[in-house]
């Protein structure tokens, strides 16, 4: 299976998990910089996509978590190499 595929659904599959809940057991192995940028950058996404859908989110909020969301997706691929796509 093509790298940059597997890599996307891992994070498909994480971020349904988280979202739903139903993730309480999962083995995910890298060094310990790139299990910290994962977790910030799954978490910058999930914390974007709640303001999404939040109907009293400000502009401005909305913007800041976009931004961090990008800058955590950045920091991610620089160390592990894989593209933060979501």
């Amino acid at each position: 299976m093509d790298t940059n595929l597997s890599g996307k659904l891992l994070f498909a599959l994480l971020g349904c998990a988280l979202e739903t809940g139903g993730l309480t057991n999962a083995n995910i192995s890298g060094t310990p910089e790139m299990l910290i940028a994962f977790i910030e950058a799954l978490k910058a996404t999930k914390d974007y996509q709640y303001l999404l859908k939040d109907p009293y989110a400000t502009v401005e909020s909305i913007a800041q978590a976009q931004k961090e969301k990008l800058v955590k997706g950045r920091d991610f691929e620089k160390i592990s190499g894989i593209a933060w796509l979501v």
